[in-house]
């Protein structure tokens, strides 16, 4: 499967389940692998309005953030990630999204 695809199927299961924060997170995460920034930080934004803790999509906002303006937004978003979680930036750089 694409990041396209996976987009596409992301965008079902919000269609599905609107406020589910896995779904958030991970149409979140497909965004920020396709380098459309400020669509991961809402659809981050959406998870966290859910489950406010959730550290990949502090950790994932943190990161488009910081993408997105390169000015050190999103810096107490990967810090609060970290905390929330120490595994979630093992499991970004697994996934090959690194800082």
């Amino acid at each position: 499967m694409n990041l396209e695809e996976a987009l596409a199927a992301c965008e079902k299961a919000v269609a599905l389940a609107p406020k589910d924060p896995q779904y958030l997170d991970s149409k979140g995460f497909v965004l920020l692998q396709l380098n459309r920034f400020d669509e991961a930080v809402a659809a981050y934004d959406g998870a966290l309005a859910v489950k406010p803790q959730l550290a990949p999509s502090l950790y994932g906002r943190g990161l488009a953030k910081q993408r997105r303006c390169k000015c050190g937004a999103g810096d107490a978003d990967l810090k609060a990630g970290r905390f929330a979680d120490p595994a979630v930036v093992r499991n970004f750089a697994r996934a090959g999204v690194v800082p």
